[in-house]
């Protein structure tokens, strides 16, 4: 502006908080550049692409949220033993999102695509029988994953159950249960 306008740092500086005062303009933090300011006429909302929108408070990424808002999802599925995404959001939304109105539809999809991807959830398309009969033909049907991996299991707890060089481990080989430094730790262990 300092340029453009050739006043002086500190007039400028005078005449933002005038405007800011009179409610005519406002300072809006912005999630991909926070080093600088951006001002908005004051009646005006700003764009999420601004604002980061409902994944972000106060210019900061809201982990929590997120997962309060994943958790809220998931249980609701697990009750119902599989639902829309409409039914979801009309759900979560009678439970109350937080104190956030501003989730959009989209935005649910993508908490319940990261459920989908941590194979927390299943997405099938309803036939309209049988368990399916109270959603539509051909509607997105969410439900609890059959194939959830747990938390830890024996191959999770023994080296070479994770293993990337497990295809060329042999007996007596370059690569064996007998020269692995990963096996001889949890051995001692």
């Amino acid at each position: 502006m300092k340029m453009k306008t050739n006043l002086q740092q500190p007039q400028i500086t005078k005449i933002i908080k005038t405007l800011e005062g009179r409610k005519l303009i406002k300072a809006v933090k912005s999630v991909n550049n926070k080093s600088r300011k951006l001002y908005m006429l004051f009646e005006l909302e700003p764009s999420r692409e601004v604002t980061g929108g409902a994944w972000y408070t106060d210019a900061e990424f809201d982990a929590e949220f997120i997962q309060a808002l994943r958790q809220l999802c998931l249980a609701h599925i697990v009750k119902q033993g599989g639902d829309t995404l409409e039914g979801v959001v009309e759900a979560v939304r009678r439970a109350g999102s937080g104190g956030r109105e501003d989730l959009r539809m989209e935005d649910f999809r993508q908490v319940i695509s990261t459920l989908v991807f941590d194979r927390e959830l299943d997405v099938f398309i309803s036939t309209g029988t049988g368990k399916d009969s109270r959603f539509p033909v051909g509607a997105e049907v969410y439900r609890p994953s059959r194939s959830r991996a747990p938390e830890s299991s024996a191959f999770t707890n023994i080296p070479c159950g994770v293993c990337p060089v497990i295809n060329e481990c042999s007996d007596g080989g370059i690569i064996s249960p007998q020269t692995c430094v990963y096996f001889q730790q949890y051995l001692n262990f």
